[in-house]
């Protein structure tokens, strides 16, 4: 594995060479993606016994850097980097390099944990669900700030890989966790919702839309049938 001091050298270094931003910024911006953004890339197996049976010298150290390149063709969104060498220091060599191994469709890039670009799709769907959430589970919803109630708890969305995502389609599973105390937040892993929902990722974070939304075990397309359905009074309200 790679030290700390060496992530922080090659994410510096990369970030320098390409004009990118070491952290998410932004989705129009080229940043270092994922949870390993920065990791050792493995040396080829005949180097690695070559040098086990001391018929070689010990294989370089490289760093493999995966950089989401929002500024580029969706085709060339997400790319692959070799770097190196590192220098057994915990940094890089005088010499070190970057190199693009393979570039990926934009949609193959990692999920983004500090991405909060789904805000905009998930606090505009809410609004017009506000009447239904908050009469059903209360005034929990940070999104939903002229009824939020922080003393009654809090109710933040997760969001994970959907099973329907495409290489043409990237998509999301969006649900929603509880939590009493701000001091353990932990515990809200106990108190999930039974309201979820799946965005879908095309285009700028403005035009996402909230579809496939799961209510109480009800299942409805839009947001728009769920409300039709309620205005109806066809929709069955449960209580977390």
């Amino acid at each position: 594995e790679l030290s700390i001091s060496e992530v922080h050298a090659v994410s510096r270094f990369v970030a320098s060479r390409l004009g990118c931003d070491t952290a998410f910024v932004s989705l129009s911006r080229c940043f270092l993606t994922g949870a390993e953004a920065v990791a050792l890339k493995l040396p080829p197996k005949a180097a690695s016994l070559a040098y086990l049976d001391q018929a070689a010298r010990r294989p370089p150290r490289v760093a493999q850097v995966m950089v989401a390149h929002g500024e580029k063709p969706v085709s060339e969104g997400l790319a692959i980097y070799e770097v190196g060498q590192l220098d057994g220091k915990g940094g890089l060599a005088d010499d070190a390099t970057i190199t693009l191994v393979k570039s990926l469709h934009w949609n193959y890039r990692p999920l983004q944990m500090d991405d909060a670009s789904p805000d905009i799709a998930v606090t505009r769907a809410m609004e017009q669900m506000q009447d239904l959430l908050v009469s059903t589970f209360g005034p929990i919803f940070p999104y939903l700030k002229a009824s939020y109630t922080p003393a009654v708890g809090t109710s933040i969305y997760w969001q994970g890989a959907n099973v329907y995502s495409s290489l043409g389609r990237r998509s999301s599973r969006f649900w929603f966790n509880w939590f009493k105390d701000p001091n353990e937040f932990q515990l809200s892993w106990l108190h999930t919702l039974p309201f979820n929902f799946d965005m879908s990722h095309e285009g700028p974070p403005e035009s996402w839309r909230v579809v496939n939304v799961s209510f109480c075990g009800q299942r409805f397309l839009t947001v728009g049938d769920l409300l039709a359905a309620e205005a109806q009074g066809k929709v069955w309200r449960c209580k977390a």
